[in-house]
C-alpha cells in the first residue's frame, strides 16, 4: 500500500481490508449512489454525511460552509472559499471522499454566471474526479484518469474510491457540462471541457457535443482543450476510432495549426508504436503561438508551472534526452 499517513480516527480500520467495506455506508460510491437521483436539481448540502468522512484537514463538517461561502456575492469571500476547498478536497492533488460529495454542489456553483471564480471551480472538480497524476505527461499517462492499483489518501481511505464516485457524479450532471461549453466565458469553456473528460461516459453520446463545439470555437486554447477532452474520453473505451480521427486531424494541413498539435498530441497518448517523423516535427516546431494556446489549456497547466508546461510534456511525450520533470509524489 502506498500513499497513507495514519492519522487518528480513520474512516476504515487501518488493519482493515477496504473491500470489507465496499457498498457499505463508508463507501463514499455507494453514498453517493443511494441518493434518489430524482432529488438531484433540489439537493442541498445537509443532505449527504459529510462528519462520516476525511478530507486532508480532519473530518468534513466544514465542508457546507465552504460551499455557501463559495456562492457568495462578495469575491474575496468566494475566492477565500475556494481556496480553502481546493486545500482539502484535492489536497497536493490528492483526492478525498467529501471532495466527491462536493462535486454536484460546485458544478451548480460554476453553472451560475454571476457566481465568482467560475472556471477555477471548474478546474478544481475536474481535478478531484482525476487520479494525482504528479506532472505524468508520458504517452502512457498523461490522458489516463483512473489510479492505478489500490491508492490511499491522507487518511488512509482508498482513493479509487473517491475518484470513481466524483466521476460517477459528473456523468449523473454531464448535462450542466454539456451546457458550459457554450459559456460566453472561453475559460470557462475550456475548463468545463476539462472537467467533462473526467466524467464516466457509458455511451458516446457527448461526443457530438464536443465535436460540434470544436467546430464552432473560435479561441485556439479552448479548440486545444476540445481536441484533449475528447482523446481523454476516447482512452479507456473508443481508442481506434479516436486514434484515426486525431491522425486525420493532424495531417490536415486547412486545420488550425493549435488543433494540429493538439491531435498529434492525442494521437501519441492513444497509441504506443514509434513516433513518426511528421508528428515530431509537428511538435517540436510549434510556435510562439501555438505553444502559448496549448500552455492556457487546463491539461498542460496541470503537468507544470506557467511557461513550462509545453516543455515539459513534449519532452516526456517523445521520450527526450532531458531529465525526467514529474514532481515527486509525497505520500510514497
Amino acid at each position: 500500500m502506498t500513499g497513507i499517513v495514519a492519522w487518528e480516527d480513520p474512516v476504515i480500520p487501518l488493519d482493515a481490508d477496504p473491500e470489507d467495506y465496499a457498498g457499505s455506508d463508508l463507501d463514499v460510491r455507494a453514498v453517493l449512489q443511494r441518493l434518489p437521483a430524482e432529488d438531484r436539481p433540489g439537493r442541498r448540502l445537509d443532505d449527504l454525511p459529510w462528519g462520516r468522512f476525511h478530507h486532508a484537514h480532519g473530518r468534513a463538517d466544514d465542508v457546507p460552509g465552504f460551499i455557501t461561502n463559495l456562492g457568495s456575492s462578495d469575491p474575496m469571500i468566494a475566492k477565500n472559499a475556494l481556496r480553502l476547498l481546493s486545500g482539502t478536497l484535492c489536497h497536493q492533488g490528492s483526492t478525498s471522499a467529501p471532495g466527491a460529495m462536493a462535486v454536484p454542489f460546485l458544478l451548480r456553483v460554476a453553472e451560475n454566471r454571476i457566481a465568482h471564480h467560475r472556471a477555477d471551480v471548474l478546474w478544481l472538480i475536474a481535478d478531484i474526479a482525476r487520479r494525482c497524476h504528479y506532472g505524468d505527461g508520458t504517452r502512457a499517462g498523461f490522458l489516463r484518469t483512473a489510479p492505478d492499483g489500490l491508492t490511499y489518501d491522507t487518511y488512509a481511505y482508498p482513493a479509487g474510491w473517491s475518484i470513481q464516485a466524483a466521476r460517477d457524479a459528473l456523468a449523473q450532471d454531464m448535462d450542466i457540462l454539456i451546457a458550459l461549453l457554450d459559456d460566453p466565458d472561453p475559460e470557462v469553456r475550456s475548463h468545463s471541457a476539462y472537467a467533462l473528460a473526467a466524467a464516466t461516459v457509458a455511451d458516446g453520446s457527448v461526443y457530438p457535443h464536443l465535436h460540434g463545439r470544436l467546430r464552432a470555437e473560435q479561441r485556439p486554447e479552448v479548440r486545444a482543450s476540445l481536441v484533449l477532452a475528447i482523446a481523454q474520453l476516447a482512452f479507456d473505451r473508443d481508442r481506434d476510432h479516436a486514434t484515426a480521427w486525431a491522425h486525420s486531424l493532424l495531417s490536415n494541413l486547412e486545420q488550425p495549426d493549435e488543433t494540429r498539435v493538439s491531435a498529434a498530441i492525442a494521437w501519441l497518448c492513444l497509441t504506443d508504436g514509434p513516433v513518426p517523423h511528421q508528428i515530431t516535427a509537428l511538435l517540436l516546431d510549434a510556435d510562439d503561438s501555438v505553444i502559448d494556446a496549448l500552455e492556457q489549456s487546463p491539461w498542460l497547466q496541470a503537468i507544470a508551472a506557467p511557461g513550462l508546461g509545453y516543455t515539459r510534456c513534449i519532452g516526456q511525450l517523445l521520450d527526450l534526452n532531458d531529465p525526467p520533470h514529474m514532481i515527486d509524489d509525497p505520500w510514497a
